[in-house]
């Protein structure tokens, strides 16, 4: 990003990133089935490797933006209810990831941010659940969902750690190429 804008191969990298976030949902709907006992709608969250690997290659100017793409997609595909759960799950869980990484979190590791993003994404899905039915007895739901993150998310938090490498190479290479950075 040079003077506060995105380059034309900044936006196709955030592109390809959103993609990416994209059909990894998809795949992740089709190959993933529904376990009883767990949540309705509980799935691993491998789009969010795509957000995490950008916030810790510290590519954060356009980090939403594969949460943004994913959302519309489940939009798309789901409706609006769907649509706001992945929003603001995806907004506080990238938000949780940025947090993270700029306090310099290495003790916790991926796989720690990774289960604490995961956590953020259910409190934001349980939030507009909340304001879709009025009533807090959705509470109950709390003990499940945060369970069931903090597996999901040391899931994708070590699938992180191991594409990490990779990931700051092509960060590297692409700014050598682009002559900018993606960082804010």
């Amino acid at each position: 990003m040079k003077n506060g804008r995105l380059n034309a191969r900044n936006i196709a990298y955030y592109g390809i990133a959103g993609t990416l976030a994209i059909v990894l949902s998809m795949l992740e709907s089709v190959l993933v089935p529904y376990i009883p006992g767990l949540p309705p709608g509980a799935k691993p969250g491998l789009s969010n490797v795509v957000v995490m690997l950008l916030a810790a290659t510290g590519q954060t100017a356009g980090l939403l933006f594969p949460v943004l793409m994913k959302s519309i997609f489940v939009l798309l595909t789901r409706g609006m209810s769907a649509f706001l759960m992945s929003l603001s799950g995806g907004i506080l869980s990238a938000a949780a990831m940025i947090l993270m990484h700029r306090a310099k979190l290495k003790s916790i590791g991926e796989a720690g941010i990774g289960i604490v993003s995961a956590c953020m994404h259910n409190a934001g899905q349980l939030l507009v659940s909340f304001f879709y039915t009025g009533t807090a007895a959705l509470i109950w739901y709390l003990p499940v969902l945060l369970l069931f993150g903090a597996a999901a998310g040391l899931a994708t938090g070590i699938f992180t750690a191991v594409l990490l490498p990779h990931a700051r190479r092509l960060a590297v290479l692409f700014r050598k190429e682009s002559g900018s950075s993606f960082t804010t």
